[in-house]
């Protein structure tokens, strides 16, 4: 069985073909509760209705993904707006309320000691504090960043679902080790859960910035083409992580020296937590998410 692929066959290969090909990925439950309602008001607006998906990578993916999709051919989207526009107001409820319903219907292993709410809290954070870079650098694409902060976790979704057994190690490894948990993810499946949401979300035609800033975003330097955006990455995850927001485990001393190196004073890095921390609190206490 998949979901308990203790044995090591799954293979980067193999996690990609099923990951582009199933709906697959969690929803956070009170977040799904409050989309499902707002897809069922006869009044609700694009803003609304983008607002709330985007608090969730799993639905951000999958919604961009069908927008992307031969059925919509709207390659290149990279907004729920954007989105939204192509398929239609109507085109994104029964999009949405049928993954909801799917997901309520169909019940998964996992990992024991994968907590869903770190990474959804950890995957806000990057999300924000990527789009407040951005702004303060007056990029045109800071709310692509938002979205791509939003999504860079996603391989983790995909191998909760397909080896949560395996997972379940891979968190353990890298708390003991004290290193972040792509550490133990390496170690345990031989591949990088980055690349994994990298080439899955390369094959549904996301943007090569997308795909591109999550794959290196442990290694900026390496993106060769996007290297600006890619280090606004490493960095709002840096930050994520000293505001105490990590996802399960991080290396607070390479975090302090990756904003380091890119130059960042402690007054700039304290006021871009004070703006996160107000925003992921709103969020989260609009979801009745204890802090």
């Amino acid at each position: 069985m998949a979901g308990n692929d203790i044995r090591g066959t799954l293979t980067l290969d193999k996690a990609v073909l099923i990951c582009s090909r199933n709906e697959m990925l969690s929803v956070f439950p009170r977040l799904a509760i409050e989309v499902v309602r707002l897809c069922q008001s006869p009044t609700v607006v694009h803003r609304d209705l983008e607002s709330a998906i985007l608090q969730d990578p799993g639905l951000t993916a999958r919604i961009l993904q069908i927008a992307n999709s031969p059925l919509y051919g709207a390659r290149g989207a990279t907004s729920i707006s954007r989105a939204a526009n192509v398929m239609g107001l109507n085109g994104v409820r029964s999009a949405v309320t049928r993954l909801v319903v799917q997901q309520v219907s169909v019940k998964h292993a996992s990992a024991a000691n994968f907590d869903h709410t770190a990474l959804w809290t950890h995957s806000m954070a990057v999300a924000a504090v990527a789009r407040i870079l951005g702004t303060q650098q007056s990029l045109a694409y800071a709310e692509e960043l938002f979205v791509i902060g939003m999504l860079h976790e996603f391989g983790l979704l995909a191998l909760d679902r397909l080896a949560p057994d395996r997972l379940g190690q891979a968190i353990l490894s890298s708390k003991e080790a004290g290193q972040p948990l792509a550490f133990g993810v390496q170690v345990v499946f031989g591949f990088d859960h980055h690349e994994l949401a990298a080439q899955t979300l390369q094959n549904w035609n996301f943007t090569p910035l997308c795909c591109d800033a999550i794959r290196y975003i442990d290694s900026p330097t390496n993106s060769a083409d996007h290297q600006v955006g890619t280090q606004i990455m490493a960095n709002a995850s840096a930050i994520a992580c000293l505001a105490g927001m990590p996802n399960h485990s991080c290396d607070i001393g390479a975090c302090k020296k990756v904003l380091a190196d890119q130059k960042f004073e402690q007054s700039d890095i304290e006021s871009v937590i004070e703006l996160l921390c107000l925003d992921v609190g709103n969020t989260m206490a609009h979801f009745g998410v204890a802090a």
